[in-house]
């Protein structure tokens, strides 16, 4: 195959993949995101400090770890 049949079959595969993609979000009701303000969660407790967050991250992360199989 040449590098033009390619590169043809690429595009065609990111064209189909993209219309796949529009197809779900227009299914699930998504909208393009018009202003940063979109993206702003709400997620932080005002009584956490930074600390107690990190904390909990830590924790999260260690828990998630592989552990070691015993032979």
């Amino acid at each position: 195959m040449s590098k033009s049949n390619r590169e043809e079959k690429s595009a065609e595969s990111r064209e189909q993949a993209h219309a796949r993609a529009h197809e779900l979000a227009k299914r699930q009701g998504v909208e393009p995101i018009r202003s940063i303000e979109d993206l702003q969660g709400d997620f932080w407790l005002e009584e956490e400090s930074v600390d107690e967050f990190m904390s909990w991250v830590r924790t999260i992360r260690q828990n998630d770890k592989p552990r070691s199989i015993p032979e």
